[in-house]
């Protein structure tokens, strides 16, 4: 890291992570029959897959506003993914080290506050995959954006918007629709020691997915719609508090960034 000054600062980020494969990943015995012409089956000799990134950080940090902009580059090496194989009408998917991609992105992570009670907040991230198979290659992006205010009566008013977007896999790709995902109204007592909230989720858009799977012989093309309403309520009681050593938002930032490229399992 370099310090330009008070407020600017410049660094290098440079990430290495293993994905490891599911225990059912490498079962070395067909263990699921859709139907009599479909069948499933894992692989004992499969590898963790290999991510390196690298990305050049400025951040700008004064008071309430946060900037980050970061360009990046970043490379998987022996992507767990299905291989089908067709023998007349019977297909057989089998678990592989399937493919490489290099991506070259960016992302954007900016907040501040406005009128001393409105913090918005923005994450985007826009990148191009390459495979090697031109059919396959594409743009990915996802947004978060997400509003605080504070309200009378000490009252603190939370919303997200999560947008994956266009995520692209070695044989196809996958779509979603933007998702109003919180809803949140919270109050502190005894001197913020007692937090209430009360949290809706997904009340207000549905998820919308496409998923595309071609390879030769094989073609899949599946579409969902999801919506699953949720109220939640916390109540948090803190019975001996002390100096916080990472601010709110560096810590959101250093989970963020130990957390972008781990790719859940299906």
């Amino acid at each position: 890291m370099y310090k330009i000054n008070e407020n600017n600062t410049l660094k290098i980020n440079y990430k290495s992570l293993l994905q490891y494969p599911s225990y059912h990943f490498l079962s070395p015995f067909v263990y699921t029959q859709n139907d009599e012409l479909a069948y499933s089956a894992g692989n004992p000799y499969l590898l963790p897959e290999k991510t390196q990134r690298v990305g050049l950080n400025y951040t700008f940090h004064k008071q309430y506003t946060y900037l980050i902009v970061e360009p990046y580059v970043a490379y998987r090496q022996g992507i767990i993914g299905e291989r089908y194989q067709i023998h007349g009408a019977v297909t057989n998917m089998i678990y592989d080290n399937v493919a490489n991609s290099w991506k070259y992105g960016g992302r954007i992570s900016a907040t501040t506050l406005i009128g001393g009670f409105l913090m918005p907040m923005i994450e985007f991230d826009l990148g191009y995959v390459n495979y090697g198979l031109p059919q396959y290659n594409g743009l990915e992006m996802s947004l978060m954006t997400a509003l605080e205010m504070e309200l009378p009566w000490d009252l603190t008013f939370e919303a997200e918007l999560v947008y994956d977007g266009r995520k692209c896999h070695y044989n196809g790709y996958e779509y979603s629709s933007p998702l109003i995902e919180t809803f949140a109204l919270s109050r502190g007592f005894l001197n913020d020691k007692l937090i209430v909230e009360l949290d809706m989720n997904g009340f207000f858009l549905s998820e919308k997915t496409e998923e595309m799977i071609s390879v030769p012989s094989y073609y899949s093309l599946n579409r969902a719609e999801q919506r699953m309403p949720l109220v939640s309520l916390f109540v948090r009681y803190v019975f001996k508090g002390g100096d916080r050593k990472m601010a709110q938002i560096e810590e959101r930032e250093s989970l963020m960034e130990s957390e972008k490229d781990a790719v859940p399992r299906k």
